[in-house]
């Protein structure tokens, strides 16, 4: 009777083994899964952080305040996010943070152009009126007195 069963139990055994192996790899597959949604979704903030600061460097606040007031937001929500384990939201934020970020460097890079633009064709100095000058004489005419208003009311 040995000589049956043990072969059955052997056999059980492999099979026993094996589904664990495979459950094991299971979870192993989920849970590198899980952990690639943290990794994917701080590479997403990374690059969101880098597109922000390039926009600061060139004054988004200044010339592109819309914009660059729309990427900290979404910035700031998509790092929330991460904090409460929503990878996958987390990750859609810090792509269109990045996305504003990157319109807010356009907009800035042009409003800093249009700025030194007004900046190099504007009059350096104002330029004062010249007084008349009376025909045959070389010195300028003085402004004639103001005439005193007229008094209201008749008599």
């Amino acid at each position: 009777m040995d000589a049956i069963v043990r072969p059955a139990v052997a056999r059980r055994n492999r099979l026993q083994n094996a589904a664990f192996t495979r459950a094991l790899a299971c979870a192993a597959l989920v849970f590198s899964a899980l952990g690639c949604g943290a990794v994917s979704t701080q590479q997403s903030l990374g690059d969101a952080q880098k597109q922000l600061d390039e926009a600061t460097k060139l004054e988004g606040e200044e010339f592109a305040p819309y914009e660059y007031t729309r990427a900290t937001s979404y910035f700031q929500k998509a790092k929330k996010l991460t904090g409460e384990g929503m990878y996958e939201q987390a990750a859609e934020y810090a792509k269109l943070a990045q996305l504003a970020a990157e319109k807010a460097q356009d907009v800035a890079r042009l409003g800093k152009e249009r700025k030194a633009r007004l900046l190099k064709f504007a009059p350096k100095e104002p330029v004062a009126p010249k007084a008349p000058v009376v025909p045959g004489s070389m010195a300028p005419v003085a402004p004639a007195p103001a005439a005193a208003p007229a008094p209201k009311g008749g008599k």
